[in-house]
């Protein structure tokens, strides 16, 4: 007899709260390695909406970066500003056969962003000199993704398609995913001159 394959529960906005439920618990029973088993994983909420999830000093949370599809993007509370980051992908030897994709801030390299999220933490590093900004508390999801991407799915849309249009008007341009809220200038200065040998960050801009 074949054994029954676990299958992802299909939900949405209209889901009933034990459908969710059991959704929500589905994600969190995958393998650690996969970024959906962990509950500060938020997939494609918005930007306002993280940052109005974030309280207090050392808040944070990973969700996509909407404007970078495939990429992801940390924010947190630090000096009572929210920040965000993008995740670097550093891609080892590319285009061959032993092409593979690490995960880093500046420096140190991670095989997948549980094991980068979890040194952070566990070492309170910084996540950037120029933002010294250390990351303590995860701020934990209450619904599972698939209700996330219902919900936010076309907020997010209209909202870069906002952005878009007010830098085609010339009105000035929000901050970039990556950009910390101090003005600093330096952080991409740095990535790049971090860049491991025989690695290729991807850049999709």
């Amino acid at each position: 007899m074949l054994k029954e394959i676990d299958q992802e529960p299909l939900t949405g906005t209209e889901a009933s709260p034990e459908e969710l439920k059991k959704a929500l618990e589905w994600e969190l029973s995958l393998d650690n390695n996969d970024l959906r088993s962990h509950a500060w994983y938020h997939g494609t909420i918005p930007r306002p909406r993280a940052e109005e999830l974030m309280s207090e000093e050392g808040d944070f949370l990973i969700r996509d970066c909407i404007s970078r599809p495939g990429d992801y993007v940390l924010t947190c509370r630090w000096r009572s500003t929210s920040l965000h980051f993008v995740i670097n992908k550093v891609v080892f030897q590319p285009f061959t056969v032993y092409e593979r994709i690490q995960y880093q801030f500046e420096d140190d390299c991670f095989d997948t962003v549980p094991d980068l999220v979890t040194y952070y933490v566990g070492n309170k590093r910084a996540i950037s000199a120029a933002s010294g900004a250390v990351i303590m508390r995860p701020v934990n999801r209450s619904m599972p993704l698939s209700y996330y991407a219902t919900r936010y799915g076309l907020e997010c849309q209209m909202h870069y398609a906002a952005l878009a249009l007010e830098k085609v008007a010339g009105s000035q341009e929000s901050l970039p995913e990556n950009s910390v809220h101090d003005g600093s200038e330096n952080l991409n200065i740095e990535r790049r001159l971090s860049q491991p040998a025989e690695a290729t960050k991807t850049k999709r801009r």
